[in-house]
């Protein structure tokens, strides 16, 4: 683009491009000096968007990592009183299941639990995400995970614990 640009002859603002890695997972532009940066505006291609959408405010995205824990055991412990931890999943998703609305996005993407054919898990773990333009909608969402977390335990008996991590704020 740079090249048709410059060789066209038509008039045109100065622009810088700045390739990146790592945006995902907090790396890149972090470690990138913005001293570097002359540009007071910018244009990233980073959206599952169709070609040409032009998006002009960042997210909030916060993730979220839940470990559910219950005692487990042998098959034979399978009763209608026993723990679960797949119950505790399932209740914890009936509440925040994956969904997308107009300016938020909620997902989950990790479930991991069991060890053996044979037996009761201990414990279930869990991750997801929001990602929002709306700072309230984020708000919310983080506050109402960690009191639904806390009302399950109760409700089932588990001990769980939960760690939050934004990682864009806005």
């Amino acid at each position: 683009a740079y090249i048709h640009i410059k060789t066209s002859g038509k008039a045109h603002r100065a622009f810088e491009i700045l390739f990146t890695v790592r945006e995902e997972t907090d790396g890149g532009l972090r470690e990138f000096s913005r001293k570097k940066i002359k540009s007071s505006t910018a244009l990233i291609a980073d959206i599952s968007l169709p070609i040409g959408t032009i998006v002009t405010a960042a997210p909030y995205v916060s993730g979220y990592a839940v470990t559910a824990t219950a005692p487990g055991g042998h098959v034979w412990r399978i009763t209608k009183d026993n723990i679960h931890p797949l119950h505790f999943f399932q209740a914890f998703a009936r509440t925040f299941p994956p969904r997308k609305t107009r300016n938020t996005i909620t997902n989950i993407a990790i479930v991991r639990m069991g060890e053996s054919y044979n037996s009761v898990p201990q414990s279930i773990y869990f991750t997801g995400e929001i990602r929002t333009f709306s700072q309230k909608e984020h708000d919310t969402f983080m506050q109402s995970i960690q009191q639904k977390v806390r009302e399950l335990d109760v409700r089932f008996g588990t001990k769980s614990s939960i760690e939050l991590f934004p990682y864009c704020v806005g």
